[in-house]
């Protein structure tokens, strides 16, 4: 998918959890005048801007991780899928004990510095493990069928 139809996607999932969706004219007004919400949505305006400088890309940030986690020797080429899911499931049970400041990042409380942790996990496994080819992509999708569930 080119950036134009992620843009797109974009814009059609970004209709239908505006905060402006229910005010009068809203973001189905604006999206109709200018393709983006005018109504002061500015993570929208963000999102859009990155994808055309083709910032968003969870790809490379998954390719550092690798590189990263193979750096430190917590996974080689030869990491099974059950090893790097136990990896993640360690980085589940730090964020459940986790509380006030963080220890190594400045500005930043336990709990966000786990969440990051297992964000790290999850994409090292996408890349080394699934390889998959597209993860912005793959989280869109997995958004957008989430979105229909029942459950």
């Amino acid at each position: 998918m080119n950036s134009t139809e992620l843009k797109q996607q974009a814009i059609l999932a970004h209709r239908e959890t505006c905060f402006f969706r229910n005010k009068k004219g809203g973001c189905e007004t604006a999206v109709k005048k200018t393709r983006i919400c005018d109504d002061g949505c500015e993570y929208m305006r963000s999102f859009l801007s990155k994808i055309e400088q083709k910032k968003v890309n969870l790809n490379i940030l998954a390719e550092v991780s690798v590189r990263s986690c193979q750096k430190r020797g917590k996974i080689s080429p030869n990491t099974t899928n059950k090893q790097q899911a136990n990896i993640i499931l360690q980085e589940v049970k730090e964020l459940q004990n986790a509380e006030g400041k963080s220890e190594h990042l400045q500005g930043y409380s336990a709990e966000e510095e786990e969440s990051a942790d297992i964000i790290i996990a999850a994409l090292t496994y996408l890349q080394q493990i699934c390889k998959t080819s597209d993860i912005g992509m793959l989280i869109i999708d997995k958004l957008t069928y989430n979105k229909n569930r029942d459950d």
